[in-house]
């Protein structure tokens, strides 16, 4: 039976998801709901997810939610490669790594990718996210620019966990409504090259 993924358009979480599925080379069916169609409020979705919330994967009677959980599921289910690392140590690092990506620069980039494309919040209060958001963006480049990848030489789900929060981010920026706003952040193209050859290191994975 294949696995089954439900989501919906625009965001990073369900983007994350289809990363890992894409670099594992897991074959699922895709399931796009539409949220302003309330398709994630009835019954035979609330029997997957009773708090109605996407993505889920279902995997034959195994069903399960939230993103970070599902990464993990799919690498403990199909081991190669392994993104969440082969040791203790390696394992250590790369959760070390996303739980600072969702307290610092995660926590940033979603107070402006929320209120700007999801009417998650009040847009006014994005500008005060600029600084910090800068200083994270900044000490993430330099890191960068010493390892290919965020926990290492090769990609791992630190590198899943962060990428589509990037290009939604830079998304969000350009848009028109937003454009005095948006002049108080660094362009990622322009401020943080080492970002940007990850970025592209992300874009050319085999999958």
């Amino acid at each position: 039976m294949a696995i089954e993924f439900y989501y919906t358009g625009g965001g990073p979480f369900a983007w994350r998801c289809r990363l890992t599925l894409a670099i594992k080379k897991i074959p699922y069916r895709p399931v796009m709901l539409d949220l302003t169609k309330g398709e994630t409020r009835t019954p035979e979705f609330l029997s997957l997810n009773p708090r109605g919330t996407l993505p889920v994967l279902k995997d034959g009677k195994i069903v399960v939610r939230e993103s970070q959980a599902i990464m993990f599921y799919l690498d403990r289910a199909f081991p190669e490669p392994p993104l969440y690392g082969r040791t203790p140590s390696e394992a250590a690092r790369i959760m070390q790594e996303i739980a600072e990506q969702g307290s610092y620069i995660e926590a940033l980039l979603r107070k402006v990718i929320g209120p700007v494309l999801f009417a998650a919040g009040p847009v006014s209060a994005i500008a005060d996210v600029a600084a910090p958001l800068d200083r994270e963006l900044s000490a993430l480049d330099r890191h960068l620019g010493e390892s290919p990848y965020i926990a290492g030489d090769t990609v791992s789900a630190a590198d899943i966990n962060l990428y589509p929060f990037l290009p939604t981010y830079q998304r969000a920026l350009q848009e028109t409504s937003i454009a005095e706003l948006a002049s108080a952040f660094q362009s990622v193209d322009a401020s943080y090259p080492n970002i940007v050859l990850w970025m592209k290191r992300m874009q050319a994975l085999d999958g």
